[in-house]
């Protein structure tokens, strides 16, 4: 159990570092301008027209892909460079 806290410790290093936090912020921002697309439809439902909700309901889901696709690559980047961490101190 210490060696998973070790490694926990380590990983969380690697997100807060300055290239990590920049793509962590890139995602909450996509994130958020997701969520506030979602409630100007459910707040302005009756005054847009269709074709505005079926735009915005496009740009809710490119943004949701967007934020997948972002989130993978921060996680790749964090684990390879601990990976990449642990091979150099193992030589």
């Amino acid at each position: 159990m210490i060696r998973y806290w070790h490694r926990r410790e380590e990983i969380n290093k690697l997100h807060n570092s300055p290239k990590h936090r920049k793509l962590r912020r890139l995602l909450y921002i996509v994130g958020l301008i997701v969520v506030l697309i979602q409630l100007a439809m459910i707040i302005w439902m009756d005054d847009l027209s269709f074709r505005t909700i079926l735009w915005m309901r496009g740009c809710v889901g490119v943004g949701a892909i967007s934020i997948v696709i972002i989130g993978m690559v921060w996680s790749y980047r964090v684990y390879t460079d601990y990976f990449q961490q642990k091979i150099r101190k193992g030589k």
